[in-house]
């Protein structure tokens, strides 16, 4: 826990200094999503044998798995944002013999790059992310044939993302936020037990609300790009 108390620490550190000092807009909001793990199918392991990394979405204990958090980000330039993003949920998987559950939890601190020069005036913006962070994970895994236990794992992994996303404007203060991406996590763990591999890729789409609070004007450099958006 101390990991990702490091994260929250910084991020609110970074927002308190950003807002005072240069008088940026901070924007936070609600958001939900799947979660579906992409299975990497048969990999070696160290001891000679072999294994089925499960994938989501295949089996009768393979579910449509969601996710619940929040999201928030801090304009640095019209262009550029800090991004902060969490999400907690459950995935699962399954292959012919065995199938696993486990709650995550998915934290991540991210830079943000608009399309185009983004600002209130903005109907729809586009951009691509790009996060590390931390997730931790509480994970069983089960025989399929009588629901026996197999193993079990839990512990926290670091993680790098990459996604791509969308801002609708609903108004001034409000938008529309839709995203897709994929978080890979540096532990084999996530589903029930440790192949000592590269980590699980995990895909996610999600849709939220956002809220922005401005708290001032455009830092002095800016203004050009500002107008540029006006007259689109």
């Amino acid at each position: 826990m101390k990991y990702l108390s490091s994260i929250l620490i910084l991020f609110i550190i970074a927002v308190t200094t950003s807002l005072h000092a240069q008088n940026r807009s901070f924007n936070i909001g609600l958001q939900a999503g799947s979660i579906y793990d992409i299975g990497k199918g048969v990999i070696g392991q160290s001891n000679g044998f072999t294994d089925v990394d499960m994938k989501g979405w295949k089996g009768d204990y393979a579910k449509f798995d969601l996710g619940y958090g929040l999201s928030a980000s801090l304009d640095i330039k019209t262009r550029l944002a800090l991004d902060f993003d969490l999400l907690f949920g459950q995935t699962t998987g399954q292959s012919e013999e065995q199938y696993y559950e486990s709650a995550l939890g998915m934290y991540n601190l991210g830079f943000r790059t608009y399309f185009r020069p983004h600002s209130d005036t903005n109907r729809v913006n586009g951009y691509i992310n790009l996060g590390l962070g931390m997730t931790t994970y509480d994970a069983k895994r089960y025989f399929v044939l009588d629901n026996g236990l197999f193993s079990k794992t839990n512990g926290v992994g670091f993680n790098n993302s990459v996604e791509l996303g969308m801002l609708i404007g609903l108004s001034k203060t409000v938008k529309l936020q839709i995203s897709y991406g994929i978080l890979h996590t540096y532990s084999d763990a996530l589903d029930g037990y440790d192949n000592l591999k590269a980590g699980d890729p995990i895909m996610r789409a999600k849709i939220g609300l956002v809220y922005s609070f401005k708290t001032g004007g455009i830092v002095e450099g800016e203004a050009s790009e500002v107008d540029e958006v006006k007259t689109e």
